[in-house]
Formats: C-alpha cells, sequence, structure tokens
C-alpha cells in the first residue's frame, strides 16, 4: 500500500505500534525498515522529507487484519 502524500508521521507510526505484527516500508530499492522499531522509526523520520523515496515506497503489514487499522493513512 501506497502512503498518503500528507501523512502525519507521528499519528501514521503511533498507529504502527497498535499493529499485531511487524508493519514495514520497503523502498524501491529494497530496502526494508520495520516500522515497529525505534532505530527504524527514527530512521523513516529522517528520510520523510524526500517525498519521492516515501510515494516510490510500500507499506506491508505481516498481518493482513493490520492494513484496516492503518487504511486511514494509504492512498
Amino acid at each position: 500500500m501506497k502512503l498518503k502524500a500528507d501523512v502525519d508521521l507521528v499519528r501514521f507510526l503511533g498507529s504502527v505500534q497498535e499493529c499485531r505484527q511487524d508493519v514495514f516500508f520497503c523502498s524501491n530499492l529494497g530496502d526494508q525498515l520495520n516500522l515497529k522499531s525505534i532505530l527504524s522509526q527514527y530512521m523513516m523520520s529522517a528520510v520523510f522529507s524526500d517525498a519521492a523515496l516515501i510515494s516510490a515506497g510500500d507499506i506491508i503489514c505481516l498481518n493482513p487484519d493490520d492494513y484496516q487499522k492503518l487504511a486511514v493513512f494509504f492512498e
């Protein structure tokens, strides 16, 4: 799933913490950040200003039910 362009990163990462299983940001270069990890959240916040990178990446939830919790953040 693709993130909306105007996502509130703090709200999004807070919602990720409520997910049952891991949630990943996967870049178009093949990089994966586990967004439940504090270190990965820090890295995500550092690159969040790069709209091209964020729009090219995908959010992958290991638990299909977690997509519903994050649906408001997706295009």
